[in-house]
Order: structure tokens, then C-alpha cells, then sequence
């Protein structure tokens, strides 16, 4: 199963890290893995390439495999950074309601 965790403040999503298998299908051939793979490359793309967030820290490990995106609290400040964080969290939530028994989505608060 992919676990998605979401870190969470008061001000919006703060990161966002995808990691394990989904086990839908065989590796290379798991669209679920394809799909929850490709949405964390697009945030990652669109926040550095799109908006111009050149400090987005990432860590890619594909042995794990693991896919980890955060940002500054203050791009959640910017419409473009938001829009582009928005719309991959509502897609990663819809692959998961979508495909319950391969993706789980966990919100961590942080105070």
C-alpha cells in the first residue's frame, strides 16, 4: 500500500510524502504506483518550474520507494504555488478514494 502524508498547519498543506507500493500490480506495470508517481513529479515541477520556487526541498528514493515535497509555509501565500499544491492533494485524495485498498491518505496536524 502507498501511504500519502500530508503535513498540515493552520495556514494549508505544508508537505506532502508518498511512500511504499501500491501492490496493484506487478512493478512496471502498477498504474496506481504510475499515477500517485506522476502527481508527486508534477507538484514537484510545477512548484519549481511553474511558479519558480527554487528552494523546494525534495528527496527522491527509489529503492524504498519513498517521494518527499516540502515547502515554505509563506508560497501557501501565493495564488500560483496554491492552485498548483491544491489541485495535486485533491487528485492524490481522489486516487486514493478511488483505489482504498492501495492508497491511504494521512494529515498529520502540526501546532
Amino acid at each position: 500500500m502507498i501511504e500519502v502524508r500530508i503535513s498540515v498547519d493552520k495556514k494549508g498543506p505544508l508537505s506532502v510524502q508518498a511512500r511504499g507500493h501500491s501492490g496493484y500490480a506487478p512493478r512496471g506495470k502498477d498504474i496506481v504506483c504510475a499515477a500517485v508517481s506522476t502527481l508527486m513529479h508534477a507538484l514537484l515541477l510545477g512548484l519549481r518550474d511553474v511558479v519558480g520556487i527554487q528552494d523546494t526541498v525534495y528527496e527522491i528514493d527509489e529503492e524504498e520507494p519513498r517521494f518527499f515535497i516540502l515547502w515554505r509555509e509563506s508560497d501557501l501565500e501565493d495564488d500560483r504555488s496554491r492552485a498548483v499544491i491544491d489541485t495535486v492533494l485533491r487528485s492524490l485524495r481522489s486516487i486514493a478514494d478511488s483505489y482504498p485498498k492501495y492508497v491511504h491518505i494521512v494529515e498529520v496536524n502540526k501546532k
